[in-house]
This record gives structure tokens, C-alpha cells and sequence, in this order.
């Protein structure tokens, strides 16, 4: 906000207080929507500690993304293992495959990488090729 802003909010609180309060809340407002429609959507997903023993209780949290979430979300997985991961869309045994196919390649320990999902109303299964005991599961939905 610049002097001459704050200014002539200065000279309106002076000589219409009540209109005052009323036009800072609505430019706030307006200033809160601005912001939330250019603030882009993410997720981050977190490949645990341990992640690449099956023995493990957890391999990515969130494992699934609920609630879903909106087509231009960019969802970022975060390697947190002290080994190297990969993130493939489908499962083990489909293979490589899904609505929006993506393949990450090797994600070594403390690295990420980071895929935006466009499909609409989608459920996009993914994997570890490496330990493919590990899988996760992205929905996208417009709601």
C-alpha cells in the first residue's frame, strides 16, 4: 500500500469514520481474494524415513490425497529415506500407466520432484519402481 493510499485513508477515517472502517475491510477483502486466486496450489508428499522396508508402517504421507485435490495442483514428493525413490503413475503390476502418466526417475535422499496434475475428476495411482511395495494415490477432483 503506498503513502498516498494510507493518506487519503487518513483524510476519510478524519471525515467519514463509519465509511472508513467500511472501504478498509472491503479493500482488504478484495486484496485476500486477489491473493488467493494467484497463490499456485501444492501439496507436498513426504517419502519416510524407512520408507524402502516393507516392514515399515508408513511410505508416503499423506498416502492418499484427502480431500482431493483441484486439477492445477502441483504436488511435490520429498525424498526423507536415506535411499533413492522414483514416483510412477500406475501400480507394480499395470505398470507404467494412469489418466496423467508421470515418471519422477531417480529421487535421491533429500531431493524432490514435483508433477502438476491437470485431469479433472481422476484417480491417479502411483508407485516406488524400486520397492514396489511402496504406493500411494493422488484424486483429483473438480469439487
Amino acid at each position: 500500500m503506498s503513502y498516498v493510499h494510507i493518506f487519503a485513508y487518513f483524510i476519510m477515517a478524519i471525515i467519514f469514520p463509519g465509511m472508513f472502517i467500511f472501504t478498509v475491510i472491503m479493500c482488504f477483502d478484495l486484496i485476500s481474494q486477489a491473493a488467493a486466486q494467484e497463490t499456485p496450489k501444492h501439496i507436498l508428499i513426504s517419502i519416510v524415513q524407512g520408507a524402502s522396508s516393507p516392514l515399515n508402517h508408513e511410505f508416503f504421507i499423506p498416502k492418499v490425497t484427502t480431500p482431493p485435490i483441484s486439477p492445477g495442483t502441483n504436488v511435490t514428493w520429498i525424498n526423507n529415506d536415506s535411499t533413492t525413490h522414483t514416483v510412477y503413475t500406475g501400480t507394480f503390476d499395470s505398470g507404467f500407466s494412469g489418466p496423467e502418466p508421470f515418471k519422477s526417475g531417480i529421487i535421491i535422499p533429500g531431493r524432490a520432484v514435483s508433477h502438476t496434475f491437470t485431469n479433472p475428476n481422476t484417480t491417479n495411482d502411483y508407485y516406488c519402481s524400486i520397492h514396489p511395495f511402496m504406493t500411494g494415490k493422488i484424486i483429483v477432483s473438480n469439487k
